[in-house]
């Protein structure tokens, strides 16, 4: 009797955090809402700028199509008078890491000086 009323007690948070696990794989990253957004866009890439603009990160000679895709929206665009040039500023950008980095980052703001 105890066994059952343990098993009854403990099947639903079971569920609960198989469900909670599966929600969270499944949520697509901004970048990912975009190349599907601008998938006829996205195809015309090289596969270099596919492979970077997916994983958030753009080159020198990516257009503005690439950069919007990884980025997205920029927080202030600039152009001269002429419109020949234009600039886009992002405030908040954070590069990709990988999780070596993350955790670099982490332990050496635990060992900086205070």
């Amino acid at each position: 009797m105890n066994r059952f009323r343990t098993l009854r007690e403990v099947a639903p948070l079971l569920l609960a955090g198989l469900l909670a696990g599966c929600a969270t794989s499944t949520v697509p990253t901004p970048q990912a809402q975009r190349i599907t957004e601008y998938q006829s866009d996205y195809e015309q890439m090289s596969s270099a700028t596919k492979e970077g603009v997916a994983r958030g990160l753009i080159s020198r000679w990516d257009d503005f199509k690439a950069v919007y895709i990884a980025l997205g929206k920029p927080d202030v665009i600039t152009s001269s008078a002429d419109g020949r040039v234009v600039g886009w500023t992002y405030h908040s950008y954070m590069p990709p890491q990988t999780e070596e980095q993350k955790r670099s980052s982490v332990r050496s703001s635990y060992n900086e000086p205070t």
